[in-house]
Parts: structure tokens; C-alpha cells; sequence
């Protein structure tokens, strides 16, 4: 086999790239999951760390396979719920809802959502990611299959597959020029393990330019048979707390107020 050089060292000259549904489809197969898994985990927050050490949050996570995700982060100052039910998603700080949006590092639970590489491959272009392009590069002396970029081209939205297992390790949400516009923000998957039929990996975490703003430790997994339906019904949460919320002839104002400033407190410490 002959080698070439490349910015990330050396390639087969010749190697044979699957184009991106082959992967997508042996991905989908290789992590795909069935059922439904309660992971406990702690998210941890380095950006917001500053001098001292990285605040550390308990998080629950429920999966109700395909397509189903409810996230519950309980501290003494705030409740926060986020669920998904495959295109719809509420969020809720301390029974207020705040302006729908979802942020880069909310993306990471999406690889593990679907077995179907169809679903996969949709959410990824939605995501911003050319599933019609593929190439065949390095990271980290890690050789992996490129869905969304031409290696070594890091300026577009791409997921990085190990060549042999197909598990993705390496997901650049928003790419960075050669002139150095723009930041790159990726999610890298580390330390995949099976429990129960439930593919997780052992640790997550996010950075933006290089440099670790968080990353999630898992602490626990109990895998599933099912999950309360109702727990993932995101109209009826929907609607459970507008119904709360309505009528501002029956809220406080200063209680408004407060209740506004701890969810933009939440949204600076969280989601930098």
C-alpha cells in the first residue's frame, strides 16, 4: 500500500472511502439502541469555573428509543427540564418557558437517538452537515471516515467515524476558516461501552476553539425495557406550564422579574 503525507500525517494513498450512508448505516448498527436507558451523569462546567474549581451538576438523562430524550437538572436555585420528542422540544426553568432555541452542546444526545441510518442522516443535514460528501482522515492518530468535509477542511459541520468500530468520536458543529473566522465548536465522544444493549459513551465533552468549556461524566446507566410515554409528551408539558404562567393579572411582577433574572443567570453559567 502506498502512503501519502497529509496535514494530519500520513494516509493510504488509495484507501477506499464508503460514501456517507454506508457509514451512517454501520454507525446506526454499531450504537443504535433499543428500548429505553435512565443515565445518571454530571455535567461539568469549566467555563464557568474561573479561578476555582469547575461547578459540577448532577443531570438525569432518559432516552425512550427512537427519537425520545428528557434531560432533568435539579440544584438549589433551578429546576430545568428539556425534552425532545423527535422534531418538537419544550424547555422549562423553575415552571417558566423560556424562548425556544437550541445551543451547539444540546446536539450530543442526537447520535445515540436513532438505529436507522435514514433518521441519522436527516438529522445530521438539518444540523448542517453535507451528507453527500466523505473522505478519509486522522485525528489524533485516530483514522476515521469524514461525513460533511473533504480532509482536511474543518471550515464545515462533519462527524468523524472510526474506521474500524464506526463509532463517531469526533462531531464539529460549527466549522472555523483558514483565516481563522468564525470558532470551532465540536463535541468529542470518548470511551464507548455497551450496558444492556444500550451503547453510551464514558465521557463527552465540548470544546470551542481547542479549548474544554464542559464535558459530561457518566456516573451510571440502567438500561430499560420502556418509559412512562407521558414523561416525553411535550404538548401536554407545553401547555401543563403555560397554563401556569397565564394571566398577568394573577402574577406578581417582582416575582416575574425574578423568576426572568435566574433563567438568564442559568443561561449565562450553562451555555457559554
Amino acid at each position: 500500500m502506498i502512503w501519502v503525507l497529509c496535514a494530519g500525517g500520513f494516509l493510504p494513498a488509495h484507501a477506499y472511502v464508503l460514501d456517507a450512508a454506508q457509514v451512517l448505516d454501520r454507525t446506526a448498527r454499531a450504537i443504535g439502541s433499543s428500548g429505553a436507558v435512565v443515565v445518571h451523569q454530571s455535567l461539568v462546567l469549566h467555563a464557568a469555573a474561573g479561578e476555582g474549581e469547575p461547578p459540577r451538576i448532577s443531570e438525569t438523562v432518559r432516552y425512550l428509543f427512537p427519537g425520545r430524550f428528557r434531560s432533568d437538572i435539579q440544584s438549589e436555585t433551578v429546576h430545568k427540564i428539556q425534552v425532545w420528542s423527535n422534531s418538537d422540544r419544550v424547555t422549562i426553568i423553575n415552571d417558566q418557558l423560556p424562548a425556544e432555541g437550541e445551543e451547539w452542546f444540546d446536539r450530543y444526545k442526537d447520535l445515540m437517538l436513532y438505529r436507522d441510518a435514514t433518521q441519522l442522516e436527516a438529522l445530521l443535514q438539518k444540523a448542517g452537515v453535507d451528507t453527500s460528501v466523505s473522505s478519509f482522515g486522522r485525528f489524533e492518530g485516530r483514522l476515521a471516515f469524514v461525513v460533511g468535509a473533504q480532509y482536511p477542511d474543518e471550515s464545515v459541520p462533519q462527524l468523524w467515524i472510526d474506521k474500524h468500530t464506526f463509532v463517531p468520536f469526533r462531531w464539529i458543529a460549527a466549522g472555523r476558516g483558514p483565516d481563522l473566522t468564525g470558532d470551532l465548536r465540536e463535541i468529542r465522544y470518548q470511551g464507548w461501552h455497551q450496558s444492556g444493549g444500550t451503547w453510551y459513551p464514558m465521557r463527552i465533552a465540548f470544546f470551542i476553539n481547542e479549548s474544554l468549556v464542559r464535558e459530561i461524566q457518566l456516573d451510571r446507566i440502567e438500561p430499560q425495557t420502556t418509559l412512562p410515554e407521558e414523561q416525553f409528551d411535550v404538548p401536554r408539558l407545553r401547555s401543563a406550564y403555560q397554563l401556569r404562567t397565564a394571566g398577568p393579572e394573577e402574577t406578581d411582577g417582582s416575582a416575574v422579574e425574578e423568576v426572568q433574572r435566574t433563567i438568564e443567570d442559568f443561561k449565562r453559567i450553562y451555555e457559554p
